[in-house]
Order: structure tokens, then C-alpha cells, then sequence
């Protein structure tokens, strides 16, 4: 919701890089009482592009053509969180 889409805009492309992953979110446009829905629904890639967006103020539907080795480039880079993770010193927790 509004006042917070640039916070959206960098979580979802931080996310997917992080993660290594292809990544969509999908948000709600739109004002519901005193809420006004900020949109901007994106498809993202490994790598943090955006492969698809939407706008903030119509409903859209999203289709983006991924290339499932584009996973494996952002794996290979010199940043990678998922190799570096240790689920044993945390495994208690979860």
C-alpha cells in the first residue's frame, strides 16, 4: 500500500536475487477506504530485471517468457547466498 512501493520495487528484485530464483508477485490495485493500493505487480528474473510489469492504477495479467539457464548464470557469479548458507547452526530454530 501506499506510501511503501519503492519499498516493494526493491524487495522483490532483492529477493529474487538472493534467492537465485525467477520471482512474481502479484499486488492489488485500487483504493479500499482509507487504502490505496500501490500495484506495479512484476515478473523478475535471477538476476533482479524485470521481465514484465504492471502499473499502479489498472488491473493487468502478466506473461513473461523465462529461460530456465538464466537460474543457472546467477548461480555460477561470485555473489551466491544459497552455497553460502549453514542450516546446521540454525536448524534448532526451524
Amino acid at each position: 500500500m501506499k506510501p511503501w512501493g519503492n519499498y516493494q520495487d526493491v524487495y522483490v528484485k532483492a529477493r529474487a536475487m538472493e534467492n537465485q530464483i525467477f520471482l512474481a508477485l502479484a499486488n492489488r490495485v485500487g483504493k479500499e477506504k482509507n487504502l490505496v493500493f500501490c500495484g506495479n505487480s512484476v515478473v523478475v528474473d535471477p538476476m533482479g530485471q524485470i521481465l514484465a510489469g504492471a502499473d499502479m492504477q489498472d488491473p493487468a495479467l502478466l506473461i513473461a517468457d523465462i529461460d530456465l539457464s538464466s537460474i543457472r548464470k546467477a548461480r555460477s557469479g561470485g555473489v551466491n547466498y544459497l552455497r553460502d548458507r549453514r542450516p546446521e547452526i540454525y536448524q534448532l530454530l526451524s
